[in-house]
């Protein structure tokens, strides 16, 4: 028997190998443009808007792989402190796969 997810997941694989898919994604940004960006202090801790932009950018480019979701919802208990190795890190609080 079979549930509705699993006939969804079905048909969009068909979809994708009938090369119907429309999904478009943004070319990756590429790291020139990153290091033009540092080097112009457009992401920088020089003063506090750059700041601002270099924490948003951070936690666009490492944390949010799924779009920019929920990028501005983000709250201090979204993230748990880890280290490893004696170096301290910061990682989401809960597994992105396991939303919908």
């Amino acid at each position: 028997m079979y549930s509705s997810s699993n006939v969804y997941i079905g048909v969009l694989k068909q979809l994708k190998r009938d090369g119907k898919d429309t999904a478009k994604s943004f070319p990756p940004i590429k790291a020139e443009d990153i290091t033009k960006m540092f080097e112009t202090n457009t992401l920088s801790v020089d003063d506090p808007l750059s700041l601002q932009r270099l924490v948003y950018f951070y936690l666009a480019f490492f944390l949010c792989r799924r779009g920019r979701e929920n990028l501005r919802n983000f709250k201090k208990t979204d993230f748990v402190a880890n280290s490893d190795g004696g170096r301290a890190y910061y990682s989401l609080n809960y597994n992105e796969h396991q939303k919908n």
